[in-house]
């Protein structure tokens, strides 16, 4: 996978960086990059997960008691509990 950010007419270095991080955040390469740094056992990596749900389920919760909070944030963390 290749990413190339090219300079667009008077685009300054840090314009281009800008960009090329927006560009791997929304590709999610840097948390593929940070899961692959370090070798887990697969204990571990449960344990993380199940500690990430927890984590999910416990602000939806608090996200339910808001009142001003639209249902497609609701929605959305559903998905992310049911996809784990």
């Amino acid at each position: 996978m290749t990413i190339v950010v090219k300079n667009r007419g008077s685009e300054t270095v840090g314009d281009m960086v800008k960009r090329f991080k927006k560009i791997t955040v929304a590709m999610d390469i840097q948390t593929l990059v940070k899961d692959r740094q370090y070798h887990l056992r697969p204990s571990q990596v449960r344990k993380n997960n199940k500690n990430d749900n927890r984590r999910l389920r416990r602000r939806l919760r608090g996200l339910k008691k808001m009142k001003n909070i639209s249902p497609e944030i609701i929605a959305r963390m559903h998905e992310k509990l049911s996809s784990s």
